[in-house]
C-alpha cells in the first residue's frame, strides 16, 4: 500500500470547493475508507457542518466500519440504561481515561470545546467528532 498522505486526497483550498468535494461520490468515497480503514483519525474533508448534517443511519453506518462491535456495545441497553447501570463498561468501551483516580489528566489533555446549542444536540457532537484529529484528545 502506497504512503497515506493529505496531499493524496487532493484537498480543496476554499469553502466552496469543500463544498463540492464532499459532493463526489469517489471523493467522498476515499475520505470516508481513509477513516474506516484507520489510516485516518478524522474524515479529511469533511466540514463540521457537513458532518452534523449527516443522518443518524448514515453516521452509524461509518461508525459501525471503523469501530465494528464496539458501537453495538456501547449503544446496548445494558450498558445505557440509567436506571439500571452495569458495575462494570466491557473494556472496549470504557473511557481511556477511566482508571485515572482524579482529574490530573486533564492537565495534558487537548481539548476542544463543542458547545451543543451551536451544532444542536448531543448526537450532533458525535457527528461533529468526525471532523476532528486524534490531537484533540477530549470534548467539552
Amino acid at each position: 500500500m502506497a504512503e497515506f498522505t493529505v496531499d493524496s486526497f487532493n484537498l480543496p483550498q476554499v469553502y466552496q470547493e469543500f463544498l463540492d468535494h464532499w459532493q463526489s461520490q469517489l471523493q467522498r468515497q476515499i475520505c470516508l475508507e481513509a477513516y474506516q480503514q484507520g489510516r485516518r483519525s478524522f474524515i479529511p474533508g469533511l466540514l463540521p457542518e457537513q458532518a452534523v448534517a449527516l443522518s443518524g443511519p448514515e453516521t452509524l453506518a461509518i461508525l459501525r466500519r471503523r469501530w465494528g462491535e464496539r458501537i453495538e456495545a456501547a449503544l446496548d441497553p445494558a450498558h445505557t440504561d440509567p436506571d439500571n447501570l452495569p458495575a462494570h463498561l466491557p473494556p472496549a468501551i470504557q473511557s481511556p481515561v477511566a482508571g485515572q483516580p482524579d482529574g490530573r489528566w486533564l492537565k495534558q489533555a487537548n481539548m476542544v470545546g463543542i458547545n451543543v446549542r451551536t451544532v444542536g444536540s448531543f448526537w450532533h457532537i458525535v457527528k461533529y467528532a468526525l471532523t476532528l484529529p486524534q490531537t484533540q484528545d477530549s470534548i467539552h
